[in-house]
């Protein structure tokens, strides 16, 4: 990530010729109508659907692409502060993101799992961590989790994923490594999570569980082409 001069963000954003915004595999083209350094950009939404109604204000994996009138191509990661459908306020962005691509599209949900520390790269675990927390958003690839547990980057985990609905299995244990630490929320911290260690088996039942999840039939999801 690279901290930007405010001054260096209105004049991206002044120079751009497109602007998008993006959240687990969803893409929003629309326009900025205001901003205020320092404080809030707002973005309207030129398609608006239900995909937005249901993202939580404090959602922090919100991502507003641009592409300047010089072809360079700027990701900026935001943070939903107030939505008025089809105007987003968000927070005003100081850190500029590299451009990648996921491997696996994110889905919004909400559900409470267990989580137990296995492993820090520091060295030996001093007793027992554990508590528990929420994904928040759900991938064959990874996840992101908030929690009051203090994770530390690279820690290896242990989440349980509720398979209630599933045939033969009520829960799948996975394995991941925090990648990703985000800024403290008062006592709550996002996590984002890479899995590890996924055997055929556990990548069949989770694309499965993903599919049924009703934040499939809401989004869109297309099962032929994995997107929206």
């Amino acid at each position: 990530m690279i901290l930007k001069n405010p001054k260096e963000v209105i004049d991206a954003f002044n120079n751009a010729i497109s602007v998008s915004l993006e959240f687990h595999g969803h893409q929003y083209r629309g326009e900025v109508v205001d901003i205020k350094v320092g404080e809030h950009v707002v973005f309207k939404v030129k398609n608006a659907d239900d995909g937005l109604v249901r993202v939580p204000i404090g959602y922090d994996l919100i991502y507003l692409r641009l592409l300047t009138k010089g072809g360079k191509a700027i990701t900026y990661r935001t943070e939903l502060q107030k939505k008025k459908i089809p105007l987003m306020l968000l927070k005003f962005p100081e850190e500029e993101q590299p451009t990648f691509i996921r491997a696996h599209h994110r889905h919004h949900v909400n559900m409470s799992t267990p989580i137990v520390v296995t492993k820090r790269e520091a060295g030996l675990l001093e007793g027992n961590i554990s508590g528990i927390g929420s994904i928040t958003d759900l991938s064959e690839g990874g996840c992101a989790v908030k929690t009051s547990l203090r994770l530390e980057s690279n820690d290896t985990i242990n989440l349980f994923l509720n398979l209630s609905d599933s045939s033969g299995h009520n829960s799948m244990e996975l394995t991941g490594e925090v990648k990703r630490v985000g800024k403290p929320s008062g006592k709550i911290i996002n996590y984002g999570i890479q899995f590890k260690n996924m055997d055929r088996w556990k990548l069949k039942e989770l694309g499965e569980f993903i599919k049924r999840h009703p934040s499939m039939a809401a989004s869109g999801y297309n099962d032929d082409t994995g997107s929206i």
